[in-house]
């Protein structure tokens, strides 16, 4: 009997001494996943306000009248709802670019020359991680372009 409490003494102090080895291994790794999906998280959200607001500044157009300075406020707004919804309002270094572009036109860079008329939404957002032990980029940048057509047009061939 007393040789059964002595070794249950022995490794109460093993347990304890291998507990302290892995645990900051465990601890690497549960805050890699958590920051990796908090890294996935945030992506997805901004790529999904990004394709909403150039979707409301290509829709913007419909009838065909509208202009390019509300085209390009409509995307911007509804990014920015978007964004607000999601829970990551655009504050300090995010920023939300959004172009109605005519066909043809260069400039500015993110118009590209469209062979017809397009809304181009760029969003810059910074992202900061919750551990850090992931790296990851210190800004999202996502950028989506939408063809616009009139409601009088034909579609092309």
């Amino acid at each position: 009997m007393h040789a059964l409490l002595r070794h249950l003494r022995k490794s109460r102090g093993s347990a304890a001494i291998e507990f302290a080895l892995v645990m900051p291994l465990l601890f690497m790794l549960l805050s890699a996943v958590i920051d990796w999906g908090q890294y996935m998280s945030v992506r997805v959200s901004i790529a999904r306000a990004t394709m909403d607001g150039v979707r409301a500044g290509a829709a913007a157009r419909d009838d065909g009248s509208t202009g390019i300075n509300e085209i390009s406020q409509a995307a911007n707004d509804r990014t920015l709802a978007v964004l607000s919804g999601m829970g990551k309002p655009c504050g300090g270094g995010c920023t939300v670019s959004a172009l109605a572009c005519n066909a043809g036109q260069a400039a500015p860079a993110d118009c590209q020359s469209p062979p017809i008329p397009t809304v181009v939404v760029t969003v810059t957002y910074p992202y900061r991680p919750f551990f850090g032990f992931v790296p990851t980029p210190p800004n999202f940048r996502e950028q989506f372009m939408m063809a616009q057509q009139s409601g009088g047009a034909a579609a092309p061939n």
